[in-house]
């Protein structure tokens, strides 16, 4: 096993869709951060999975920011096997809760102070649930968008009807002869991510607005092929 030194990994990069990945593991990102704090170096840090890189297909700015981070962890193990098929064996998944309890037990041996901030009610209790994906964004967008979604179904009446408005009612139908011709995001589902980031949701990006518009039958990308096509249409 080829051992690289710590700040040589911290400074590698791993391109995932024009998201650059730092080339690391928990240990040497502990070290990265424990080496940033003694000399005094400023900087923040993004810890990113599959969603965030595709968030930042679709906001420049955001990608903008995981770039522009200090570290840019591989929180998932698709950025991990990136990493491993461009040859850094030595890359794992910086689990975000699982860095930050490292970075708190180093601090404490160190004399370093946190200052934590944000998160709704219930939030750090949920965190604290073995038995549920333990990212803080997500369990935040939990407990915000389901007050967003209450306040969508009193206005609307149901949420049913709010989402099927943006394909006034009926679903879509394509006519795809190859899965290239599947489009990763339509004028429908900008308008939909729009409206619902508008009304609080998070975690609603146009492509993810897309795919739920294909799970849920808004919009028929069934193959011409396929034998569902003809009974959807």
């Amino acid at each position: 096993m080829i051992i690289l030194p710590l700040n040589l990994m911290a400074s590698q990069r791993v391109n995932v869709l024009g998201v650059g990945i730092s080339v690391l593991n928990l240990r040497t990102a502990l070290d990265a951060i424990a080496d940033a704090v003694r000399t005094r170096r400023k900087g923040y840090i993004c810890v990113t999975g599959v969603h965030g890189v595709m968030e930042a297909q679709d906001d420049a700015a955001f990608k903008k920011i995981l770039n522009g981070a200090f570290l840019c962890t591989p929180d998932g193990m698709p950025m991990v096997w990136a990493g491993k098929l461009n040859g850094h064996r030595e890359m794992a998944r910086v689990y975000g809760p699982d860095l930050m309890l490292d970075v708190c037990a180093w601090s404490e041996k160190n004399s370093c102070r946190h200052f934590f901030y944000g998160g709704a009610d219930g939030v750090a209790a949920l965190l604290a649930d073995t038995g549920i994906v333990r990212n803080r964004l997500k369990v935040h967008a939990a407990v915000t968008n389901a007050k967003a979604f209450l306040a969508v179904r009193k206005e609307f009446g149901t949420f049913d009807a709010y989402i099927w408005s943006f394909v006034a009612g009926r679903p879509l139908q394509n006519a795809r002869c190859e899965l290239k011709d599947v489009p990763a995001r339509i004028q429908q589902s900008d308008a939909m991510s729009k409206d619902l980031k508008k009304r609080g949701f998070t975690f609603v990006g146009t492509t993810i607005c897309y795919a739920f518009m294909q799970a849920t039958g808004m919009v028929n990308d069934h193959l011409l092929s396929c034998f569902r096509h003809a009974e959807l249409s």
